[in-house]
């Protein structure tokens, strides 16, 4: 009885650990979510956070055993202004207040939670995105698109590496992994989810190449 008792403590502790967390783009450090490289000079360029939303939710829960599996989702949705771009106007508008643009990145992955206390498992599920141009003073298009993922530990878990190259501006890829050792997040092992495109704006040479990640 008394074993049962703390069964079901332990279980009802997962479900006490749902987060649901929304932060402004002056909470958060965006270098560990966005980089932009140009593509002429290969250096990091500034860029201006218009609007930053993260949020990690599980989505589902179970008391049905101790070896229970709770589904997740981890997001980052990103809208930037490369301050290079600021005085361009490519399309030629007349009107000063529609020259502003725009870029918006999204990046998510689906996990899900099981194992015991002293051995945490954990499976990412699928990874999706997309990345956009909202400007009203150029136009972009985006090639040279990639989506990478990664779980458990890199170097010995190398069967869990997602590695893909979307056809389109959004992506949505079911995984088919199995549970892993839940790890700390180092340089090598952890959730890593990255992904990549190079916005070319019309009109114009080069471009730049939007990186967006999120690990845990």
């Amino acid at each position: 009885m008394k074993r049962k008792i703390i069964m079901l403590l332990i279980s009802i502790s997962f479900l006490l650990l749902t987060v649901v967390h929304n932060v402004s783009a002056n909470e958060i450090n965006y270098e560990d979510y966005m980089r932009v490289i140009n593509n002429d000079t290969q250096e990091e360029v500034a860029i201006k956070i218009i609007e930053i939303n993260t949020e990690t939710i599980s989505t589902k829960a179970s008391l049905l055993s101790f070896n229970i599996s709770n589904d997740f989702t981890k997001e980052v949705q990103i809208k930037f202004d490369i301050l290079e771009l600021g005085g361009i106007n490519p399309l030629a508008y007349d009107d000063a207040s529609k020259n502003n643009g725009a870029f918006v990145a999204y990046l998510r992955y689906d996990y899900q939670k099981g194992g015991t206390t002293a051995q945490p498992k954990i499976k990412v599920t699928s990874v999706q995105g997309n990345w956009k141009c909202t400007s009203t003073s150029y136009s972009a298009r985006f090639e040279n698109r990639e989506v990478l993922a990664k779980q458990g530990n890199w170097i010995n878990d190398r069967k869990c590496t997602l590695n893909e190259k979307p056809t389109s501006n959004s992506f949505n890829y079911s995984t088919g992994w199995d549970f892993v050792s839940d790890l700390p997040k180092t340089e090598s092992s952890g959730v890593y989810v990255f992904s990549t495109a190079k916005a070319i704006i019309n009109g114009m040479g080069g471009g730049y190449t939007l990186e967006t990640k999120l690990s845990s």
